[in-house]
């Protein structure tokens, strides 16, 4: 996918979002995709659209693609949409992500699989005091925030405040970029942090650098199951997790792992029990202290 000014004279008119369907073993594109154009799709409404990304939904085989818009006459300055691309290329409608007061954009998506749901984050300026159509590089706080989406793309549950404003002057938290851990089930989300502390001053010099956050239930325990002697992961093996807090269940996944979220567990010994066809039991004492715990289980064949 890529921003596209074929119908425009340069960068600095409304822009496209075009994407070409590549055949996976010899790299030629099979199919290119108007995946929102004013003129080639009749569309007047869509205005100027930057900033693709794209997420693959592995049980529906669609493409998810998110971007932002602006010169929109119904939107509050720029606002997030999205729209899936089928297998073929073909198109579904447009759907509204977010369209807060003041502008939202640079965003990013990420399909969670074992909650066939959608997570979505992007830049904010509903809260910096601007009146509409203010450009955004004058603004004074640029947050990020975020959303969980059902698997049709419709926003479920209340927008999530990331990251804010620190201090007075120039805050900017720009471009969050995502990975999601499948084991711990928690999102890393990373961003580009500018702060002016002295005054607001666009481009300006000001100390600047790379911050993160985890979003997401902390960590218990997390266990890796290996067979003994390979080291090779043991996936789809049963795991029991007694002690001082009711008993927790879980399976393997692909890698061996399983994650057990922070709760109600009290200090002490915990077992860990793993069962799987074909192995013996494995077995492991874990003292916990209040610290998230990893450990490895080995496993042996019968």
């Amino acid at each position: 996918m890529w921003e596209d000014f074929r119908n425009v004279p340069d960068w600095l008119f409304p822009c496209d979002i075009y994407g070409a369907l590549i055949d996976a073993e010899d790299g030629t594109m099979i199919k290119e995709i108007a995946v929102i154009d004013d003129f080639a799709l009749g569309e007047p409404e869509a205005g100027d659209q930057r900033v693709p990304v794209a997420a693959y939904n592995t049980d529906k085989k669609k493409f998810f693609v998110v971007w932002e818009a602006d010169e929109m006459p119904s939107v509050d300055d720029s606002a997030i949409f999205a729209r899936y691309v089928n297998g073929d290329g073909t198109l579904e409608p447009i759907i509204d992500i977010v369209d807060a007061p003041r502008q939202q954009h640079w965003p990013d998506v990420v399909y969670v699989e074992e909650e066939q749901k959608f997570f979505v984050t992007w830049n904010d300026l509903r809260n910096d005091g601007l009146p509409k159509g203010s450009d955004w590089y004058t603004s004074p706080a640029i947050d990020v925030y975020a959303r969980w989406l059902d698997d049709t793309g419709t926003p479920i549950g209340e927008e999530i405040l990331i990251a804010e404003r620190e201090g007075t002057g120039e805050s900017w938290k720009q471009v969050p970029r995502m990975a999601y851990n499948p084991v711990e089930k928690r999102f890393l989300i990373a961003w580009y942090n500018r702060h002016a502390a002295g005054g607001d001053t666009p481009f300006g010099g000001a100390p600047s650098d790379v911050k993160a956050t985890l979003y997401g239930m902390p960590s218990f325990l997390s266990v890796q199951v290996v067979e003994q002697g390979t080291g090779n992961p043991v996936e789809g093996a049963w795991a029991m997790v007694m002690g001082p807090a009711l008993p927790a269940i879980g399976q393997t996944n692909m890698g061996g792992w399983f994650n057990i979220e922070k709760g109600f567990q009290f200090n002490g010994f915990y077992l860990v029990m793993v069962f799987k066809s074909g192995y013996g039991m494995g077995l492991e004492f874990v003292n916990y202290s209040g610290e998230p715990q990893e450990v490895t289980v080995s496993m042996v064949t019968r």
